[in-house]
């Protein structure tokens, strides 16, 4: 809640230790700031290993260094 930047949570779509589709409804009334990217197709390993996980994560770090 005392989020004062842009904050991001990027979770893979078949995530086989999370819910995926669970984190937007649950952490976006706690702050407008805060988004979250379900990325199609990745597994939990694939957040750290997979080309479009990469990118999303370049793509939130530019977002916030250029907020």
């Amino acid at each position: 809640r005392n989020i004062t930047r842009p904050a991001f949570v990027i979770v893979g779509e078949q995530d086989d230790l999370f819910y995926a589709d669970r984190f937007a409804p649950a952490l976006k009334p706690l702050n407008n700031r805060l988004s979250v990217s379900v990325l199609p197709g990745l597994h939990h390993m694939d957040m750290v290993t997979a080309p479009p996980a990469i990118g999303a994560v370049r793509d939130a770090v530019k977002t916030i260094a250029d907020s």
